[in-house]
């Protein structure tokens, strides 16, 4: 008796050591999504990709699912945290395994993680032509208390806007708009004007749609008659070692230079704050150390991370940054106005001279 538990101990621990990155999720709500399994694993720790394995042809999901974590170290903090607190989907306890174990009685050996790539997946629709795409612009990170009449007033000033849409619903992404232009040159005029600029204290994200349906890849829920569409996730980077007050803004600040960011998620804890009479307070919500950043391109996504590896962040410092930009928009507003009054007054000045030419020449 004791020799047989001590060689399924052996095998409990070989297998502890040996386990990969990813798990195997069973018990799932058959209405999941992949996007919801990331989004449900990315506050626990960073996702590098997640998926619900479904039915070939009708994209039915099976209840089952991988997600693959960045590192080794993340996995098993997931795997520790899951076992010992549990979690919960649409009112479903989800129940995981190393996807590198035998699948437990019940459990089909399909779902092994090496036959991944020969795995069933959803069939999209394949989203229409906008003929309008070469000449409208996505704008993001507007804020979303923002009223309609406001925003037009603002893109109105820009050569050739014709008209906004706004809000625009798009999985992802918040406070996005679509601007409307003349031509393909003015909207990219605009972009080029527009990205990176203040906002009613926001930093905007600027790019063309056309680029983004030309980068696009199909995603959504399995069923043939929906589907969104987005960046490819070779174009998502993981930050790590983010200061735990860091904000979207701040985030916005370092990788909006590379260019237009599709969305950016922090995953947040609430934690309990003390005072010096060790006196509890209130929940405080603080950032877990790392965020994604989704730029529009895997080309961006590139030169972020050449550029961006190793940059200190600090929090608050998009404060600051838009502080600096918003006295300098001030101080070419006061500049232009000199310069405009100067021109009138010089005007002004040849004018009576002339009128007084007149009159000397009729004496």
């Amino acid at each position: 008796m004791s020799s047989s538990l001590g060689k399924r101990k052996e095998r409990e621990d070989e297998v502890a050591k040996s386990h990969g990155s990813t798990l195997f999720v069973s018990n799932l709500p058959y209405t999941a999504t992949s996007t919801d399994l990331q989004t449900l694993f990315s506050d626990i720790a960073p996702v590098r990709s997640a998926f619900v394995v479904t039915e070939s042809g009708t994209g039915v999901s099976k209840g089952v699912g991988y997600v693959s974590f960045s590192l080794k170290e993340d996995a098993q903090a997931a795997f520790d945290k899951i076992s010992a607190d549990g979690l919960n989907l649409v009112g479903r306890n989800l129940r995981i395994q190393w996807a590198e174990n035998k699948p437990k009685e019940g459990e089909k050996t399909q779902h092994k993680v090496k036959k991944e790539p020969a795995t069933p997946r959803p069939q999209f629709v394949k989203p229409p032509n906008d003929p309008l795409a070469i000449r409208t612009i996505i704008v993001s990170g507007i804020p979303s208390t923002i009223d309609s009449k406001v925003l037009w007033k603002k893109f109105r000033k820009y050569e050739g806007a014709e008209k906004v849409d706004w809000p625009i619903e798009v999985s992802g992404q918040a406070g996005t708009a679509h601007v409307l232009f003349s031509t393909p040159q003015k909207a990219l005029d605009a972009v080029n004007k527009l990205h990176a600029h203040v906002f009613k204290g926001n930093l905007l994200s600027v790019g063309l749609k056309k680029r983004l349906d030309n980068l696009q890849k199909p995603s959504g829920s399995g069923q043939k008659t929906h589907s969104t569409a987005v960046p490819t996730r070779a174009a998502r980077l993981i930050i790590r070692n983010i200061p735990f007050r860091t904000t979207e803004q701040d985030l916005r600040a370092v990788f909006l230079p590379y260019g237009p960011i599709y969305s950016i998620h922090i995953p947040t804890e609430k934690t309990e704050k003390q005072d010096d009479q060790n006196e509890s307070k209130p929940n405080i919500s603080r950032t877990r150390g790392f965020a994604f950043v989704w730029m529009m391109s895997k080309k961006d996504a590139e030169r972020a991370m050449e550029g961006c590896n190793g940059t200190a962040i600090r929090a608050g410092m998009a404060e600051n940054m838009i502080g600096d930009k918003q006295k300098r928009k001030k101080q070419k507003r006061v500049e232009k106005k000199m310069k405009d009054g100067m021109k009138k007054e010089k005007a002004e000045e040849e004018a009576g001279l002339r009128g007084k030419m007149k009159i000397m020449t009729r004496m």
